[in-house]
């Protein structure tokens, strides 16, 4: 195991791990905030439902039914206070991740940056191009963990110079985009940052767990 990548990974992982939270927060949040919602609508019903299952069992008696279906109207009430608030909180925090997008595109592009360091300092060479005494990783369609890092991280810098990225770039997103659809396009996506797409659904890297294992596999 390459010593180097360890003590960079160690180096780096409090910066690591407060991008992850920046990224996550207002998704962790709306997340939060739609449970509540859920629970919220679905609770009178399911209070109503155990009181007609009790009506109809003989080993209950019926005060335990009506206990049910009070509860159900509480729940009611509780639901018809608490959902204005809480609608107004969920359309804010999605009108906050609309307006962040930017934001934590960059982060993740950050995050891409800090990857690709690890696998430069640990395999340096007199190359712009992927180690070659760099593991491949694991595989993820047609490609490979390293690779994909590699040139996500290069076009995350560059991306506003669509759409003339280098080669290997273009390669590794054409095959992304055969495999995994029209959002990792740099045709279709002219100009856009598109490290958060790279970050959720290829990598998927929604924990500093998840970075570090995947690094770890290239040490």
């Amino acid at each position: 195991m390459n010593r180097i990548m360890i003590t960079y990974l160690k180096n780096v992982e409090y910066a690591i791990k407060n991008i992850f939270l920046a990224i996550n927060y207002d998704a962790d949040e709306l997340k939060k905030l739609l449970n509540e919602y859920e629970n919220l609508v679905r609770k009178p019903e399911a209070l109503r439902q155990f009181g007609h299952e009790m009506d109809y069992c003989n080993n209950n008696s019926a005060m335990r039914a009506m206990s049910y279906f009070y509860q159900a109207e509480m729940a009611e009430k509780e639901r018809d206070s608490k959902l204005p608030k809480l609608n107004t909180l969920i359309q804010e925090t999605t009108d906050s991740i609309n307006i962040h997008k930017e934001s934590v595109s960059i982060l993740c592009g950050s995050m891409l940056q800090f990857a690709k360091q690890g696998i430069s300092i640990s395999y340096p060479v007199e190359t712009k191009g992927l180690p070659e005494t760099c593991p491949p990783g694991r595989e993820i369609g047609s490609e490979c963990l390293s690779n994909i890092i590699w040139q996500a991280r290069n076009h995350a810098i560059h991306y506003e110079e669509s759409p003339n990225h280098n080669q290997s770039v273009k390669d590794c997103f054409s095959n992304l985009e055969n495999e995994f659809g029209e959002k990792l396009s740099l045709s279709k996506n002219p100009g856009m940052n598109l490290s958060k797409e790279i970050i959720d659904n290829i990598l998927k890297w929604s924990t500093y767990e998840a970075f570090e294992n995947d690094m770890q596999s290239l040490a």
